[in-house]
């Protein structure tokens, strides 16, 4: 599963079998409130989604999440 500026790449998701509730509910469990808000998202071997967030402009540089990845498992 691959989530690029936003947005995930139906393909490989049907590959995986995995549902956009599914991600999006993962992300959610880790503070992340949307796709929108992910550059780069990966499902990894281990079933976990790592995710590197856009930047939040008004936290001069810091992520808006205040982490540069952030995991969650999909169950």
């Amino acid at each position: 599963m691959r989530i690029r500026d936003g947005k995930h790449d139906e393909r490989i998701m049907n590959s995986e079998r995995i549902t956009r509730d599914e991600i999006v509910a993962s992300l959610r469990v880790k503070g992340i409130d949307g796709l929108d808000k992910v550059r780069f998202g990966y499902l990894e071997n281990d079933g976990e989604i790592s995710a590197l967030l856009y930047r939040d402009p008004d936290s001069n540089g810091q992520m808006a999440s205040q982490e540069a990845h952030r995991k969650s498992r999909i169950t």
